[in-house]
């Protein structure tokens, strides 16, 4: 374990160091950790040149100043940009949600993923009589209000607004779902300001579709924290559509569909972490980290944030989730989220957020394993107890 990962990580713990040891052998490469680490350190000069500071000539403090500046430039950067797009494009008001509805939707041009029929979904609410949907949407009869809004959104609504005891029923009618029920859908995003739905911003898996609302953007503390979040919203999304293809023939395809649309998982390993653990009597471990790969590689929207980030020339931003600089025994973030927490808190140097970023780093870390056959074999084929330890104690350091 290199000095370097034990302070970033704060891992000082000869646990932690222990498994490293023991992952580096599985794989049969005992350098592992120490290539990861300059790896990451060319990362993070080339980041502080770009910043215009010395990488050998830089204290911790300066570089932690330097980072929130170049998050508040960027973010007035940014919202100039889509409010030109949107005048461009929408109207002359230059709305900011409507230019970032235009560049979410071409983030995900092209990207299509298993949803509910319309038709399936009015086939299960026709019989009900949803009279407090019908009132809180706005509408007088429920026939107009199914001529007027997308089944999905009606149903979303349904289950919140319904009794508990239509609501079970709305729930139920999800539990025998068949892939036949399900068609390919683009994912797009859809603006809906009507202060009537509740919240007026969310992501409906089952649709495919996620609201967003001028609410959801003057509530946000960061344009570029949302959109690195919506990222990884898509990227769940796309996990949880190659597993459903990897399992769609199976008898008990409900089952796996229902646990997809309860998780809220946001990142995709947190999801896998919770998939496995659930359905590790289904299948081998090693072929939901193949599925995994078929994301990454196939797909190439994996880091759909990134993606998001580069249409919006944010690249500084692209490949920082899990950077930490060490200088003298102190780390400092480059994570979006932690710059972002610590500005909307008003915290100074000595309480800078770090957790972000460490989380970030333990998982790119893991990852860097995953990709080595040996250590895939490996995990395949250990009882479920020991790699669940094993995992544990790389991730968490206990």
């Amino acid at each position: 374990m290199t000095k370097f990962l034990k302070v970033a990580l704060d891992q000082h713990h000869p646990n932690f160091h222990q498994s490293i040891l023991k992952i580096n052998k599985i794989s049969g490469k005992t350098n592992n950790d120490i290539y990861f680490t300059e790896t990451m350190r060319r990362l993070i000069r080339d980041k502080l040149k770009m910043l215009g500071l010395d990488p050998h000539d830089t204290t911790s403090e300066e570089l932690y100043f330097a980072l929130r500046e170049k998050i508040k430039q960027d973010e007035n950067s940014l919202t100039r940009r889509l409010r030109y797009l949107a005048a461009d494009k929408i109207s002359a008001e230059a709305n900011l949600l409507d230019g970032l509805i235009l560049r979410l939707n071409q983030s995900c041009q092209g990207l299509s993923m298993l949803a509910l029929r319309s038709g399936f979904l009015k086939t299960q609410l026709s019989n009900l009589p949803l009279k407090k949907t019908v009132k809180f949407m706005g509408y007088r009869t429920k026939a107009s209000m199914f001529k007027r809004e997308p089944m999905s959104l009606i149903f979303s609504m349904a289950q919140s607004q319904e009794s508990a005891s239509t609501a079970e029923l709305i729930g139920n009618s999800l539990r025998h779902i068949g892939i036949n029920n399900l068609s390919y859908t683009p994912i797009i995003f859809k603006k809906e300001n009507r202060t009537r739905i509740a919240d007026s911003s969310f992501a409906d898996f089952k649709s495919a579709t996620i609201y967003l609302s001028d609410k959801t953007i003057s509530g946000s503390a960061s344009l570029i924290k949302f959109l690195i979040e919506i990222g990884e919203i898509i990227n769940t999304w796309v996990l949880k559509d190659r597993i459903l293809d990897f399992v769609k023939f199976r008898d008990d395809f409900s089952v796996f569909y229902n646990f997809m649309l309860n998780d809220k998982s946001v990142l995709p390993n947190e999801f896998l972490e919770k998939f496995i653990d659930k359905f590790s009597d289904f299948t081998m471990f090693s072929d939901i980290l193949e599925d995994l790969n078929i994301v990454e590689k196939k797909t190439s929207l994996s880091r759909l944030d990134n993606k998001i980030l580069h249409l919006n020339n944010l690249d500084f931003w692209s490949d920082t989730n899990y950077l930490l600089n060490v200088n003298h025994h102190q780390s400092v973030s480059f994570n979006v989220k932690d710059i972002v927490s610590d500005i909307v808190e008003g915290v100074d140097f000595a309480y800078r957020s770090l957790a972000n970023a460490q989380l970030s780093l333990k998982k790119e870390l893991i990852n860097q394993y995953f990709n080595i056959s040996s250590v895939v074999e490996y995990l395949s084929g250990v009882s479920r107890v020991r790699t669940d330890n094993l995992l544990k104690e790389v991730f968490v350091g206990q």
